[in-house]
């Protein structure tokens, strides 16, 4: 879905709005009004234009077609049945996973002295391959340990919505894109689907010990400075395995293998796409456990035997992802000493992996990412373009990590679902699924057929980019606004209740905790605050970082934009007093922030 057809068209305006349509204090845009020859190119287009205050935005596409309206995707949009939120649920909270010792992200990646050697000793010898493939930056990211807010984490995980690959919040969807990808790890959005059946003609790998110690004595060659094809691929093997994918083995896994061959080889592939889709299922699986472990069932029953729940895959980037997102709302701060560090950091991930607990102009990035759009040199609009319809195209990526089937599996990307992450106005969004049947959840039991069968029918559609001069916008349609607000009065729990249950299965716990009062940002709906402006960047990171406020509908609080100005309403500041304080604060601020990376 994100190639083109590479025609050249003149793409209708969308809306023209002399002065912003103003409901309750809040700022909306014109839903777009359209003939059958407007649709059908509006159809096909990521970026659509319309007029504000004479100034030109963009909307984010594709515009949804006749289809949209039918009951069968009303039915499963914007949640398909089963795959609702934790927080939706009805239910007491099982929060035992939050005792001391529980080890929720008991993969997540560690690094030690050992490996550290053997990294500076195979990065002596391919640095220069590394960074020519656009791996360097990201390899140098293992050299630290995330700071990894377990809480913040977990808290994320009760908003997660499995259909749509998205977090439902109060002001709409967000969710981590490939732009944040690039923005964070520095890969590009593009590339074929990893292949994991492709066999080498000139190399293959095999071993016997499989736990990290073991498999860096056995594979770490120190009587030599060289370092052969063979270390190479061991290398890359144990970091996809313990850096990237965090294996639930805990060990150094074969299915990655082929996977590390073709790196060694240089062959392209879509790694960001991958490592994003891999993350989409791991916290489809993550939600899945948390609504499985409630109170009185067999789940919770295990659990209290011993069973906890356990997140596996990449979540060292949705913590990356997280700390971009909400990094002032939970008073994240980068000690002085690491500054030092990452004052030249060629990748937002440096930085945003040593934030502890207390982005728009791309000024960080590899340069294709820094690179203007629209494009400003001629000869750069074509590669430009190709990577922006990359970002903002609607499509179903492959999560596929080994050969066997077991491993088979498939996610949606919706970008036009958080059209406000990017900088675009938000319009009534078309789902990417026309029926339940068509619906992905990830590694959920298909077969090579109908993967195969899929992903071809995917590649079939084609969207095109005709890219624009545009400023930023914050905005949303009214009917995007109250769409959005029966959805979520219809669907979410009392705020209240969800509170006081979380704060009486922490008490049941035994913590010791201070007695503090939680304050709940979301909680501030009535609270009179400024209109949003239109511009306004905010660089303190370095990355190009947009903290947006974004107008809603009377029965969605507004959501603080804190590049055009302050919080009305300071958030609570964490002191690293308890769990239970950070918990409630996490989840109740969480759906009261939409932020850019």
């Amino acid at each position: 879905m994100a190639s083109s057809s590479h025609s050249k068209v003149q793409v209708p305006v969308a809306a023209v709005d002399e002065n912003p349509i103003t409901q309750e204090s809040s700022d909306f845009i014109s839903e777009p009004t359209s003939n059958t020859v407007n649709r059908q190119v509006w159809e096909k287009q990521v970026m659509i234009p319309h007029i504000l205050n004479g100034n030109t935005h963009a909307f984010a596409g594709p515009y949804p077609d006749a289809a949209n309206a039918e009951k069968k995707i009303k039915d499963i949009f914007p949640c398909y049945p089963t795959c609702e939120p934790r927080i939706f649920v009805d239910s007491d909270f099982n929060m035992s996973f939050l005792k001391p010792g529980s080890r929720v992200l008991r993969s997540a990646p560690s690094t030690n002295a050992a490996y550290i050697k053997w990294l500076d000793k195979v990065q002596a010898k391919k640095d220069h391959f590394w960074r020519r493939h656009n791996l360097f930056d990201l390899i140098q990211l293992s050299r630290e340990e995330p700071n990894f807010h377990t809480e913040m984490i977990i808290a994320a995980l009760h908003f997660w919505e499995r259909s749509t690959c998205t977090f439902h919040f109060k002001m709409g969807m967000m969710t981590p894109t490939l732009f944040d990808i690039a923005a964070i790890i520095g890969l590009r959005p593009i590339g074929p689907t990893f292949n994991p059946k492709y066999v080498s003609p000139e190399f293959s790998f095999d071993y016997e010990n499989m736990t990290f110690s073991n498999f860096i004595q056995d594979h770490h060659i120190t009587k030599s400075d060289e370092v052969s094809d063979e270390e190479h691929i061991a290398f890359l093997t144990y970091w996809l395995s313990h850096f990237i994918f965090c294996t639930e083995s805990l060990h150094v896994v074969k299915r990655l293998v082929p996977m590390a061959i073709q790196i060694h080889e240089g062959k392209d592939f879509a790694f960001g796409k991958l490592i994003l889709a891999t993350l989409y299922d791991s916290l489809g699986k993550g939600s899945d456990a948390l609504k499985k472990a409630e109170k009185g069932s067999d789940a919770l029953k295990k659990a209290e035997k011993g069973t906890k729940l356990k997140l596996t895959g990449p979540m060292w980037f949705l913590q990356l992802w997280l700390n971009a997102t909400f990094e002032s709302n939970v008073n994240l701060f980068l000690p002085p000493m690491d500054e030092p560090r990452v004052s030249n950091r060629q990748i937002e991930g440096s930085r945003l992996a040593l934030l502890r607990q207390r982005q728009t102009e791309r000024q960080v990035g590899p340069a294709w990412f820094k690179q203007d759009f629209p494009a400003t040199n001629p000869d750069d609009e074509e590669n430009i373009n190709e990577i922006w319809l990359a970002f903002l195209s609607p499509t179903v990526l492959s999560s596929r990590l080994g050969a066997g089937k077991q491993y088979l599996g498939l996610v949606g990307y919706q970008p036009n679902l958080v059209a406000r992450q990017s900088g675009f106005s938000q319009f009534l969004p078309k789902s990417l699924f026309k029926n339940s049947n068509l619906i992905v959840l990830g590694n959920s039991g298909i077969h090579e057929e109908y993967f195969d069968s899929y992903l071809k029918d995917v590649e079939k559609i084609k969207y095109d980019i005709n890219s624009f001069a545009y400023s930023n916008s914050l905005l949303c349609t009214l009917e995007f606004a109250d769409w959005w607000s029966d959805y979520y009065k219809n669907k979410a729990i009392d705020e209240k209740v969800v509170l006081q249950r979380l704060n009486t299965d922490i008490d049941a716990l035994g913590l010791k905790v201070p007695k503090s009062k939680v304050v709940s940002s979301t909680s501030t709906a009535t609270t009179k605050q400024a209109k949003p402006k239109n511009s306004s960047t905010s660089t303190a990171s370095g990355v190009s970082t947009r903290v947006r406020k974004i107008p809603a509908s009377k029965d969605i609080p507004e959501v603080t934009e804190t590049r055009s100005r302050k919080r009305e309403t300071s958030p609570v500041k964490d002191t690293g007093k308890s769990k239970k304080t950070k918990a409630n604060q996490l989840i109740s601020t969480s759906g009261d922030t939409l932020c850019r990376t």
